[in-house]
C-alpha cells in the first residue's frame, strides 16, 4: 500500500510539474495565427553577422528605392518650421517657373556621381557594363549619341547604375561622352528628390530636353529606355520581351539630329524583381491595361527582397546586370526624315540588339526560359481600335492631355503599309467626340487614319480656353505635346505621323496655320478653318499676331521653301461675320481668312480656294 501511495504521489507531482511547464509556456509564448506562422517559415531572413560592405550597399540600395517618400517627408517637415517659409517659397518659384534643368541637362554634377554611395549601389547587384568588341564600337567625342535602353525591367536599375553615375566607369572608357539618362517629366515636379535627379545628370524625356541636349555639342548624349510602361508588364525573370517594333519616335529624333544611335541591351534587367503572372487574358494584366489607358503609365505588381530577409519586399534582388553596349549606328542627319528612311535605320538598330543577344546569351543569360521576342504586338490599345470606336488614350508624356483616333475598317493591324493620317483640331468648345464622329466616313472614304488631340481648357489658369491656339501658352509648347501623342499613336497602329494632314476650324484653325510656319516640313497639306485671330508672315510684328521674334519664341526660324510647298485651304462661311469670340483688330472671320488667304497666296504658297 505505502508503495502505490508513494506511486500515486510521485504522478500527482508529476502532473502538476507538466502543467506548470505548459502554463508556463502558453504564458510567454505569444498566439500567432498559422497563416502567420507559416509566412515566417517562408521568409528567408539575413543572418546577424554579414560584411559590414555588404549591409552598405544593401542600406543604399533600400534608401534609393525609397527616395521619393523619403524627398516628400523631408520637404514637409521643412515646411513645419515657419522660418523656412521665405527659403522654401523661392525654392518653389525656381523650380516651377525658372529652373529650365530637366530641359536642358545643365545641372548635372561630376562630384554627385562619382560619390562612393555609388559605387556601393553598382556593387549591390552587381552591376557593370561590357563594351562591344572591336574598333567599330569605339564612340569618338565628335558627334552626339543616342542610346536606347534595352528591356526597360520594372525600374531599370542597370541604365540608372551606367547612365546615371560614374561607379561603373562609363566616364573612362568612353572619354568625352556627357550622358544623360531621359526619365518622365513628372519625377521632377518632387521637391528635393528632382534635385538628386538633375545632379545624376537625368532629364526628361520630353522632345524639348531631347533636342536641346543633342544640339548641346560633340559627345553630348541622352539615354532612352525605349520600351517604357508597356514594356515594364512583360519583365519576368529568364525572359527578354522587347516593346520595340512600332518605337519610332527615339529614331527620328536621332536622325534629326545626326546623332549616332547605339543599342544597349542590358542582361539581367529583367532578373531583379519577381513580377505577378499578368499573361493577356489574366484578371490583373486587364486591370493594368486600364490603368494606364486612364493615367498613360502602368503599375507592375512585383516584389523583390527586403532590408532584413531575402525574399519579401520592395527592394531589387542581388543579382548581376550586366549592360551591352553595341555598336553605333550612323544615321544621316535629316529635318524630316521620311518613313522609309526611319524603317531602314530602325532595322539596323534591330539587327544590332539581336547580335548582342546571340553573342552574350549563353554567358549573361544561362538561366533564361526563352529567346528574345520583339513581336507587333497586339496590345488592348491596338484592339480598341479594332472595335471600330474612337476610345481615347492619355498622352504618356504628359498626362494632362489625350488624344482619340479612328481607323478605318479597310486596314487590317498585320498590314505592313502605314495608314496616312489627319490630324484634326478642336475649336474653343473643345467637342472632339463630335469632331472625329463627323470624320468617320471621311475617313472610311479615304482610307484614312484621324487623330484628334484633347487640349483642355484651364490647364494653368482656371478661366482660360485659349492656351493651344499661339502653341506656346506659360512653359506649354502644345506642338511639342502633339508630336508625343503622334509617337504614341505610332505604337498603337501603322499611322504615318512622318508626314500628316491637318485640319483645325476656328481655335484649331488659329493652331494649324501657326503650325504650319513652325514645322511645314511634317506637313502634307493644311486645312485652316474661320480662325478667329490670324499670325500674319509680317517680320516687323511680334508673334503671335505676326513672327519677327518667332525663333526668340520658339528657338527656331522659319523655313519659308518648306512653307510654300504645303498644300494650303483656308476656308470661311460666308455669313460667319459674328465678332464674339474674337480678339485683336481684324473685323469678321471672313475679313481674316481673306487676309490670311492673300498672304499666303502672295508667299507663293499653294492656296486653295
Amino acid at each position: 500500500m505505502s508503495s502505490l501511495r508513494r506511486l500515486s504521489n510521485a504522478s500527482r507531482s508529476l502532473s502538476a510539474q507538466s502543467l506548470k511547464d505548459k502554463l508556463g509556456k502558453l504564458s510567454t509564448t505569444p498566439i500567432v495565427p498559422k497563416v502567420a506562422t507559416a509566412l515566417q517559415a517562408n521568409i528567408d531572413f539575413v543572418p546577424a553577422r554579414i560584411p559590414r560592405k555588404r549591409r552598405l550597399q544593401t542600406l543604399v540600395v533600400a534608401l534609393f528605392s525609397i527616395a521619393i517618400p523619403v524627398a516628400v517627408a523631408l520637404f514637409l517637415y521643412l515646411c513645419s518650421y515657419p522660418p523656412l517659409w521665405p527659403l522654401l517659397v523661392v525654392y518653389l518659384i525656381w523650380v516651377n517657373y525658372i529652373d529650365d534643368g530637366p530641359e536642358n541637362g545643365t545641372r548635372s554634377s561630376d562630384w554627385f556621381r562619382s560619390l562612393k554611395l555609388w559605387t556601393y549601389f553598382v556593387d549591390y547587384y552587381p552591376a557593370s557594363f561590357l563594351k562591344a568588341r572591336g574598333r567599330e564600337a569605339d564612340l569618338p567625342p565628335d558627334r552626339p549619341y543616342l542610346f536606347g535602353y534595352h528591356p526597360h525591367g520594372i525600374i531599370g536599375m542597370g541604365a540608372l547604375a551606367t547612365f546615371a553615375t560614374d561607379a561603373t566607369g562609363f566616364s573612362k572608357a568612353f572619354p568625352g561622352i556627357k550622358p544623360h539618362l531621359l526619365t518622365l517629366a513628372t519625377n521632377f515636379q518632387i521637391p528635393l528628390y528632382r534635385d538628386m535627379l538633375l545632379a545624376m545628370g537625368i532629364c526628361s524625356v520630353s522632345k524639348r530636353s531631347c533636342s536641346n541636349i543633342l544640339r548641346a555639342g560633340p559627345g553630348s548624349a541622352i539615354t532612352i529606355v525605349v520600351g517604357g510602361a508597356t514594356e515594364s508588364l512583360s519583365a519576368h525573370p529568364g525572359t527578354a520581351d522587347l516593346t520595340l517594333r512600332r518605337r519610332l519616335g527615339f529614331i527620328k529624333m536621332a536622325i534629326r539630329h545626326g546623332a549616332d544611335l547605339v543599342p544597349v541591351f542590358s542582361f539581367g534587367e529583367n532578373d531583379i524583381y519577381e513580377q505577378m503572372p499578368n499573361e493577356p487574358g489574366t484578371t490583373i494584366y486587364s486591370l493594368q491595361q486600364k490603368f494606364k489607358s486612364v493615367f498613360g503609365f502602368t503599375l507592375p505588381l512585383f516584389h523583390g527582397r527586403g532590408l532584413l530577409n531575402y525574399n519579401l519586399g520592395l527592394m531589387p534582388y542581388r543579382r548581376q546586370i550586366v549592360a551591352v553596349i553595341g555598336r553605333p549606328i550612323r544615321v544621316t542627319q535629316a529635318d524630316n526624315p521620311t518613313l522609309d528612311e526611319v524603317t531602314a535605320v530602325q532595322k539596323l538598330y534591330i539587327e544590332e540588339l539581336e547580335r548582342i543577344w546571340n553573342t552574350y546569351k549563353d554567358v549573361f543569360a544561362k538561366s533564361r526560359t526563352r529567346e528574345l521576342r520583339m513581336p507587333p504586338k497586339l496590345d488592348k490599345a491596338a484592339k480598341r481600335m479594332l472595335s471600330g470606336k474612337t476610345p481615347f488614350f492619355a498622352c504618356t508624356a504628359d498626362q494632362r492631355f489625350s488624344f482619340c483616333m479612328y481607323i478605318p475598317s479597310v486596314h487590317k493591324f498585320e498590314t505592313e503599309s502605314h495608314l496616312p493620317l489627319l490630324v484634326a483640331v478642336h475649336g474653343t468648345r473643345r467637342n472632339v467626340g463630335g469632331l472625329i464622329s463627323h470624320l468617320k466616313a471621311f475617313s472610311e472614304e479615304q482610307g484614312i487614319a484621324v487623330l484628334c488631340p484633347l487640349f483642355p481648357a484651364g490647364i494653368i489658369d482656371p478661366t482660360d480656353v485659349h492656351n493651344y491656339k499661339n502653341v506656346l501658352y506659360r512653359d506649354i509648347r502644345f506642338d511639342e505635346v502633339l508630336f508625343a501623342m503622334l509617337d504614341q499613336a505610332a505604337g498603337i497602329w501603322r499611322v504615318n505621323t512622318s508626314k500628316f494632314f491637318l485640319h483645325g476650324f476656328s481655335g484649331g484653325g488659329q493652331f494649324a496655320h501657326r503650325f504650319l510656319y513652325l514645322h511645314p516640313q511634317r506637313l502634307l497639306g493644311v486645312s485652316i478653318g474661320a480662325p478667329g485671330s490670324i499670325t500674319r508672315p509680317q517680320r516687323d510684328v511680334n508673334w503671335p499676331q505676326g513672327v519677327a521674334d518667332i525663333e526668340r519664341v520658339f528657338g527656331q526660324s522659319i523655313d519659308w521653301d518648306a512653307v510654300k510647298a504645303v498644300s494650303v485651304q483656308v476656308l470661311v462661311g460666308e455669313k460667319d461675320t459674328a465678332t464674339d469670340m474674337l480678339s485683336g483688330e481684324g473685323g469678321t472671320r471672313v475679313d481674316r481668312a481673306r487676309r490670311l488667304h492673300s498672304d499666303l497666296t502672295g508667299l507663293g504658297c499653294i492656296t486653295l480656294a
